[in-house]
């Protein structure tokens, strides 16, 4: 439960008068219902918005489109929407909402020069386009969708347990709330709303075949909307200035370290100091995790745990460990702790690096700004909707895509009048959304009720069934894959043998019992078979299930949600087999790794019993090592679950036990790994694992 610490505001008419109480504002158009313009019609508006903005299509493969449509109506009487792709950029171009015109100026450095080999960026003119971002900030404020996910007023929410404070939109921030008291000094702007803006500037490289371009867009937002919408592709970050220049104009000297790739070089430069093998050499550290260098974080403890001081493990782990809690979603009071106390470590075992001799002070900048974070919470808010992953994400509607669609060829107007025409559309859509004009489909529409043709088939042998939910509390919704395996077992008989797990047919049965029995306390490993519900008829098998869960700190997530996919596939891609690793739902009164248990989906399956569908998993089981986290590197540990008689512990699971995928790494030990050994073999070749809590934002909160 929470409770908000918010002052109240007034409705107004569009002239900044206030309204009586229980009045209605004034409608959002006089336009209406049905006027599309300047389309024609609402399939006129969707195919200009589907080839433009959706497909990109190229101006010759629209003309080629719009020739093909007009050929199948000759002799009809009748054209296609458009004639050509001039008649469709017409026709956006002249559409009134979100038009806000780009100027330029010129800008020259002005400052002291050196006597000789003066760099030719020195002399150069550059020029500057930019939009009013007064303009492009009302234009967002008139979009009608962010109506129900704005905050009209700075507001403190505290939680009703304990009156714990806590942080997550940028009006939850102090500094809003001391902007509005300084409002409130004015009686003029009594019962105003305050509009922050949010600037932000990021670089991007597009690339020819004659070298690099750099641009340096600017971007605007507004500080009312909340974070899940400016990071939701939602068109609430507007491109509003771009500053271009040629890549090799710029003094190297200006190219500045990412804080990992400092991380990586001093590690590296650790091993020989250490009297350790140097890493990449020790273990041939990009066959397992590739060259993506966000990939490698995620991996990184692990493997270098062993080959470097334990001080220098704990200072990763420390850096890391802040990174995925400033990011949280909801920073709360108790995160703030844990974040001060991961800042600390990070400070205390990083001298490391100096005792080795790595390196003799400590000046990074962006190591420095660590400092600041907390203070920064408190003022604007959660960094989750407004830190730069926002704009580099930007940068591929607003720099990257436009680029590719222009000629190559003094690009920059072409992808300012892009950007244009793509906010033109985004605002005809949010404008006819709101009038309730997009209802349904095209297709619907035209037929006046459902979408003909278009009905959802049952599957084989499903139909009048129910499907059962199982006794376990559901934290995320599992189904498997729509369409099962026909080439694979079709009895439990058959998959035993397939598997080659014996005594599969049992563990069914035992399952059985507990899903039909879920109240009896007994040990179905204690009940004699011939007493379990029997079953012996068809199965349907599944290669892979999908699972949607809450993951509100994932960057990745729309509102909060989440979707993934888990294999159990004996060919992935028709190379080697698949199974991934899980969590598994066993106590849900219990938070985290306490309430979770790991194990390894070995198939996935479905059968009919008594008219109710029970799609299952075949798992196997891990028991987790300890109570608690591994000291150095702060992850669960644990290893395959072995019964009495020491075969693999495996069961039968209800898919609705099943939480998420789990991501597992090896204990690699202090020998090199052989490099004949594959990834896809760890599982299979490793005796105990890190539970990794890096692997996305969600992981981390489970396992933190």
């Amino acid at each position: 439960m929470l409770s908000r610490c918010k002052p109240e505001g007034r409705r107004c008419n569009e002239l900044g008068e206030s309204l009586p109480p229980g009045v209605p504002p004034p409608p959002y158009t006089k336009r209406p219902l049905g006027d599309w313009a300047p389309y024609r019609n609402r399939i006129e508006f969707e195919l200009a918005e589907f080839l433009f903005k959706r497909n990109q299509m190229s101006a010759g493969q629209i003309d080629i489109l719009l020739d093909l449509w007009a050929a199948t109506l000759l002799g009809n009487g009748e054209q296609p929407p458009f004639a050509n792709h001039q008649d469709l950029y017409k026709v956006i171009d002249s559409t009134p909402l979100g038009s806000v015109p780009w100027k330029s100026f010129t800008v020259t450095y002005d400052g002291e020069k050196p006597e000789h080999n003066i760099p030719q960026w020195m002399n150069d003119t550059f020029d500057v386009w930019y939009r009013d971002p007064h303009e492009v900030v009302k234009n967002m404020l008139a979009n009608a969708d962010y109506k129900d996910e704005m905050d009209y007023a700075p507001f403190r929410e505290f939680s009703s347990e304990g009156d714990e404070q806590q942080w997550q939109d940028f009006m939850s921030g102090s500094w809003a709330w001391s902007q509005a008291d300084e409002l409130a000094n004015d009686p003029n702007t009594h019962g105003a709303t305050f509009v922050p803006i949010v600037l932000g500037s990021d670089k991007t490289t597009v690339s020819v075949g004659t070298g690099n371009n750099e641009y340096y867009p600017l971007y605007v937002s507004f500080g009312n909307i909340r974070n899940n919408v400016r990071r939701a592709h939602r068109d609430a970050v507007s491109v509003t200035a771009f500053l271009a220049i040629p890549k090799s104009r710029w003094d190297s000297r200006l190219q500045s370290y990412d804080v990992y790739e400092l991380f990586s070089n001093r590690i590296a430069a650790v091993a020989p100091c250490a009297g350790l093998r140097r890493f990449p050499q020790g273990r041939g550290f990009k066959q397992w995790t590739g060259d993506d260098s966000k990939a490698l974080m995620k991996v990184y403890l692990p493997a270098i745990e062993g080959y470097v001081p334990a001080d220098i493990v704990q200072a990763f782990r420390a850096f890391l460990d802040f990174c995925y809690l400033v990011r949280r979603d909801v920073i709360t009071e108790h995160t703030v702790t844990q974040i001060q106390d991961a800042l600390e470590r990070f400070h205390h075992y990083r001298t490391i690096f100096s005792t080795l001799g790595v390196v003799l002070t400590f000046s990074l900048p962006r190591q420095h700004s660590m400092v600041h974070y907390l203070f920064l919470i408190r003022l604007f808010g959660a960094l989750n909707g407004l830190c730069s992953s926002i704009t580099e994400a930007k940068h591929i509607k607003a720099v990257k895509e436009p680029w590719r669609r222009s000629s190559r060829f003094k690009a920059l107007g072409q992808m300012l009048l892009t950007n244009q025409r793509l906010d033109k559309l985004s605002a005809a859509r949010a404008d006819f959304r709101r009038r309730g004009m997009l209802d349904g489909t095209c297709l619907s529409e035209a037929n006046g009720a459902g979408v003909r043709g278009h009905d959802v088939q049952p599957e084989e042998n499903n139909e009048d069934i129910e499907v059962d939910n199982g006794p376990t509390s559901v934290l995320a919704h599992v189904e498997l894959a729509k369409t099962p395996q026909y080439k694979r077992a079709r009895t439990i008989n058959e998959l035993a043998v397939e598997l080659s797990i014996p005594q599969l047919p049992i563990l069914l049965h035992q399952f059985l019992f507990r899903q039909l029995y879920p109240d009896d306390e007994r040990d179905p490993d204690e009940i004699p078979p011939n007493v379990l519900p029997h079953f012996d008829g068809r199965i349907w098998v599944f290669n892979s299930a999908s699972s949607r869960f809450f993951a509100p700190s994932d960057l990745s997530g729309i509102k909060g949600m989440r979707r993934e996919h888990i294999r159990a596939c004996p060919c992935w891609r028709n190379d080697y087999p698949r199974y991934d690793c899980i969590f598994i739902n066993t106590n849900p009164e219990l938070d985290g790794m306490a309430g979770m248990t790991i194990a390894r989906v070995i198939c996935f399956f479905s059968f009919k019993y008594d008219y109710t569908l029970y799609p299952c998993a075949v798992v196997r089981w891990f028991d987790t090592v300890g109570g608690a986290p591994d000291e150095d590197t702060g992850m669960w540990i644990v290893r395959p679950a072995f019964r009495a008689n020491r075969t693999p512990h495996i069961a039968v699971i209800h898919i609705d036990a099943i939480y998420r995928a789990a991501h597992l790494i090896p204990i690699y030990g202090r020998h090199p790994v052989p490099l004949d050994i594959k990834y896809y073999h760890s599982y299979d070749t490793f005796r105990a694992f890190y539970v990794n809590k890096y692997a996305d934002h969600h992981a981390f909160e489970i396992a933190f």
